[in-house]
């Protein structure tokens, strides 16, 4: 299963720790972009759509909001909209998103909860919303946004319990369809000798 990794300057830590992880699992990643400063509309302008056509990935793991200061539902409406657009024309088939950071500077915390707020509202029911503030409440660091390697290790190891739960899921039933399929053609074949009597 080939997975796209975008997202901002915590994910320089997370995606490294996040792809060993999930790569022993049998996810290929087939991108991994982690920029710091960047939002949601920065990757948009660089264009993300061209992006994912031509790394083709079945899944997406958008890590972004931290960055957020629209904070205006319209005008951030439009600009997750244009990236999950832009992930479906690429053909992906399930979208992760990962919403911003608990943090302990005043103006930043603000900014976080208002983005978290928005995308649990907001966001598809397709869409799968991974609340980040349930295990980023300690560990930061000085700058009180950031954090200590520990904490992102456990922020990479949740993400990647997500991951590896709807890969599993995922293959449970491919095996029920195979399975239902191999039990089904006896009963078929069976069908048919009793229509040809």
């Amino acid at each position: 299963m080939k997975v796209a990794l975008i997202g901002d300057s915590h994910t320089e830590i997370v995606f490294p720790a996040l792809e060993e992880s999930i790569s022993a699992e049998g996810y290929d990643i087939v991108v991994s972009k982690a920029r710091r400063g960047w939002s949601t509309k920065s990757h948009l302008n660089d264009d993300l759509e061209n992006l994912l056509k031509e790394s083709n990935p079945d899944v997406v793991v958008f890590s972004l909001g931290g960055n957020n200061h629209i904070l205006n539902e319209e005008k951030y409406k439009a600009i997750i909209d244009d990236a999950l657009a832009a992930a479906k024309k690429a053909g992906v088939k399930k979208v992760f998103w990962v919403g911003p950071a608990a943090a302990l500077e005043e103006r930043t915390e603000y900014r976080h909860l208002w983005t978290t707020q928005f995308l649990k509202k907001n966001l598809p029911k397709s869409v799968s919303f991974i609340d980040s503030r349930e295990f980023t409440t300690q560990g930061h660091a000085p700058d009180g946004v950031h954090f200590k390697r520990s904490q992102y290790m456990i922020w990479a190891d949740k993400v990647g319990q997500y991951l590896l739960k709807y890969k599993n899921i995922k293959e449970i039933i491919l095996y029920a369809s195979i399975g239902g399929i191999f039990i089904s053609i006896p009963l078929l074949i069976l069908l048919f000798k009793r229509l040809k009597k």
